[in-house]
């Protein structure tokens, strides 16, 4: 609520005159809980710009969960006319995708399966492995 209410009221004195009195209060009861001149600043300009024709709603909350160590609820509050980080993630999906498309697909079979064996016949090479590997250990060392 606090937000929505400091873009409105740059928005507002966007809209009058810039040599206006009442646009020099307007920086200051802003300025009075955002103290770094330059968000005010950019405020002011692009964010009230960008929102001039929009009638209130400029914000979003996504809620993100709760936090492990003590459970406190986490959120993030953007701006909704700027997604910057909603385009990035979508251009960097499209290229993820693009790569994926030119690569060839290998196959899902392994070798072993294209050769047409069964689990069973797996099952009965590998003991018949472990049962020559330990005659020849016997045929090595007698006890």
């Amino acid at each position: 609520m606090v937000v929505e209410k400091l873009i409105t009221r740059a928005k507002n004195a966007r809209a009058r005159q810039a040599g206006d009195a009442d646009t020099v209060h307007d920086r200051r009861e802003v300025s009075r809980l955002i103290k770094d001149r330059a968000v005010v600043s950019d405020l002011f300009s692009t964010i009230a710009e960008k929102v001039a024709d929009r009638p209130g709603g400029y914000t979003r909350i996504v809620k993100l969960g709760q936090r492990k160590g003590d459970g406190a609820e986490l959120a993030v509050i953007e701006l909704v006319d700027f997604n910057t980080g909603q385009e990035q993630k979508e251009k960097a999906a499209a290229a993820k995708k693009e790569k994926q498309g030119s690569k060839p697909k290998k196959s899902e079979k392994s070798a072993s399966q294209a050769k047409g064996e069964t689990t069973a016949e797996k099952k009965e090479k590998a003991a018949m492995k472990k049962k020559d590997s330990s005659q020849e250990l016997e045929k090595k060392e007698p006890r």
